[in-house]
């Protein structure tokens, strides 16, 4: 059991004291089930380990967050008030048991679950997400190819070789561009923004010009999303958790 707390900014958080004479250095574990554990390796003292926890504190902070964030998207869809993830913002989700059927409505507000069984929730609103998906991100790639496309000059030539746009189930990766001109892109976007979308879809299109990670793709990407830079950073934290928590297998197909 946690004997000892460690003060964060909007309060504070218990953590347990290990001793590991296999351990080599000092080291923190947080994660749900065990929450925080501070693991001291043979002669270090625990003030010196309180130290070192000390000095971890910003990113103790993030981790709990990003946890937090976590029980969010992974909610019990019956127990109210249950919100997942759409178009970048959290939103509220009534569920109602009952009949043979599923189905899933939007309202605008909210979304409105039916579902025969419990169990049936999360499966049957990833598909709903999916399929909103498909018909979407289709939509944003032929507006941001338009006229007023914000692609610099020198990629725009480059968007007469698209040949096919699909949306996958893939498990990492959010876009994908290949040398025969298909745009692949992962349906959790429709949880994103809409600004992460729309940086996806311009990423993925300027390596049409540029089939590579170089100076001129990334000098091209900022010139089309000024703010790539902070769309990249909110995948790579954001991003993460809602591919853990929105895992594969839960599309039926």
């Amino acid at each position: 059991m946690p004997t000892h707390e460690l003060d964060l900014m909007h309060g504070s958080v218990p953590y347990t004291i290990r001793r590991s004479n296999r351990a080599k250095r000092l080291r923190i574990t947080l994660d749900e089930s065990q929450g925080l554990i501070l693991v001291l390796p043979r002669g270090i003292s625990e003030q010196e380990g309180q130290k070192f926890l000390a000095e971890k504190r910003d990113w103790i902070q993030r981790t709990l967050a990003r946890l937090d964030r976590q029980k969010i998207h992974r909610a019990d869809l019956l127990k109210p008030p249950a919100r997942v993830p759409f178009h970048g913002r959290d939103v509220p989700v009534t569920t109602r048991l009952g009949g043979d059927m599923s189905a899933v409505h939007w309202t605008g507000k909210e979304l409105l679950l039916f579902v025969p069984d419990p169990r049936h929730g999360r499966p049957v609103l990833a598909n709903w997400f999916r399929r909103r998906a498909t018909h979407f991100i289709p939509e944003k790639v032929k507006e941001l190819m338009s006229e007023d496309s914000p692609l610099p000059a020198s990629c725009r030539s480059a968007l007469g070789s698209v040949q096919r746009i699909q949306v996958r189930n893939q498990k990492t990766r959010w876009g994908s561009c290949s040398a025969r001109g298909t745009l692949s892109f992962n349906w959790r976007l429709i949880l994103t923004p809409d600004a992460v979308v729309e940086y996806i879809i311009l990423h993925e299109m300027i390596h049409l010009t540029h089939p590579h990670h170089q100076g001129a793709f990334w000098k091209a990407v900022l010139q089309a999303c000024p703010s790539a830079r902070k769309h990249t950073q909110w995948l790579r934290t954001e991003g993460a958790t809602l591919m853990r928590a929105w895992p594969p297998d839960l599309c039926l197909t």
